[in-house]
């Protein structure tokens, strides 16, 4: 588990990776993302993004993502934009981060999962 950016601030969400650390991403309550810096693979390098301002949006979010595994229609917000991926999975690109991020099936179910509680 990762420190919490600030007091009373809580986990909603992590990504898993196995191995690059370019591939971690974490949603918290508050609407916040840490993400790991596209500068490096394997060093510790953690970033924060507030392009969102609640676990609503993220919920919102998913349900685009959702959308978009179904339908294949590309969405585009002023936030995110999201692409229909291979195997249902999606393409997220989030305003602020320079990394495209995938979500397989497995993963938006668990994204999904773990906002029933906010």
């Amino acid at each position: 588990m990762f420190p919490l950016l600030c007091f009373g601030q809580k986990e909603v969400y992590r990504s898993y990776t196995e191995a690059q650390q370019t591939y971690f991403l974490a949603f918290y309550d508050d609407g916040s993302i840490m993400y790991q810096s596209s500068e490096y693979d394997y060093i510790d390098d953690k970033k924060i993004n507030r392009t969102f301002s609640s676990t609503q949006d993220f919920k919102d979010l998913i349900s685009d993502m959702k959308l978009v595994s179904k339908s294949g229609n590309e969405i585009k917000k002023d936030n995110y934009t999201i692409k229909k991926a291979a195997f249902g999975s999606v393409s997220l690109n989030i305003k602020g981060i320079s990394k495209t991020y995938t979500f397989s099936k497995y993963g938006l179910k668990e994204f999904e999962k773990s906002l029933k509680n906010y």
